[in-house]
């Protein structure tokens, strides 16, 4: 409707006048007196493009459906790629990447935010999107979706390979439980599916040292996808490196928490989050 039309229309020209005049009033005032709204408009809404290029022209997304999503982008074909994005990406990637990218490629684009920010309170058990009027919240928006890509190279570095949903197709969530589980048993954190006895061994962690092993490993991994940020994190011209690298530790660590919980209720419960033979 046309309050969304309006909503888009302020946030992309709040975008554009800050990157223009880099936060100093003067400069901006004689932006809005010199230059049409309407040039100030594309100047943000060419940020948003940038990113959305920058996404689908990564080369750690090569062995995704990433050119029926760049086809769609490109056609403007918002309906197609919002179905595209649900159907094909959410057994790829996750739900809540998905919402990420649902909020990138929106007419109407906007960022997903799961905790407080620029002081909202913000209810966890539902979804919050927030309109991209600044820099401070395009460049959450970058971090968020280099984290994307940062999942797809995690994984993909520890040989898990991405399928389409379907029968015994393992999960996100699987393949990362399954290589961390393999770090936690002193093992390189490679994606191989555990045996009868390799489960055993992991039921026999002590419970006092299972936390602190997880807490070690994912030290571990903040440094590993820290030094590869050069390989996964999008150029977006404000690039939020530490921003990114929590995202995608926020990501890790919250599956982690499930396969701790799932742990603790024996056996069964901790296979059914593992990729076995």
């Amino acid at each position: 409707g046309i309050a969304r039309v309006m909503e888009l229309g302020r946030s992309m020209i709040g975008l554009g006048l800050e990157a223009l005049a880099g936060g100093r009033e003067k400069l901006a005032l004689r932006i809005l007196q010199e230059e049409s709204a309407k040039d100030i408009f594309r100047v943000g809404l060419s940020l948003i493009d940038g990113l959305r290029k920058s996404f689908i022209n990564s080369s750690v997304l090569n062995s995704l459906p990433i050119d029926t999503l760049k086809s769609l982008y490109e056609r403007k074909k918002y309906a197609a790629l919002f179905e595209h994005i649900e159907n094909r990406w959410t057994p790829i990637v996750g739900s809540e990447a998905v919402e990420v990218m649902k909020g990138l490629f929106n007419r109407y684009p906007m960022v997903l935010q799961n905790w407080s920010q620029e002081g909202e309170s913000v209810d966890k058990k539902r979804l919050h999107f927030a309109s991209i009027f600044s820099l401070q919240r395009f460049r959450h928006l970058g971090a968020r979706v280099s984290a994307i890509v940062g999942l797809v190279d995690f994984l993909s570095s520890a040989g898990y390979k991405f399928q389409a949903a379907g029968s015994g197709v393992i999960s996100v969530e699987q393949g990362i439980i399954t290589i961390s589980a393999r770090r936690l048993l002193g093992e390189q954190a490679l994606f191989l599916p555990f045996s009868e006895n390799e489960v055993k061994a992991l039921m026999d962690i002590n419970k006092a040292d299972l936390e602190n092993l997880v807490s070690a490993y994912l030290r571990e991994v903040e440094s590993f996808v820290s030094d590869r940020f050069n390989t996964w994190g999008l150029v977006t011209g404000v690039e939020d490196k530490p921003g990114a690298v929590n995202d995608l530790l926020h990501i890790i660590s919250d599956i982690l928490i499930g396969f701790i919980a799932a742990w603790h209720h024996g056996r069964d419960a901790t296979c059914s989050l593992l990729a076995t033979e």
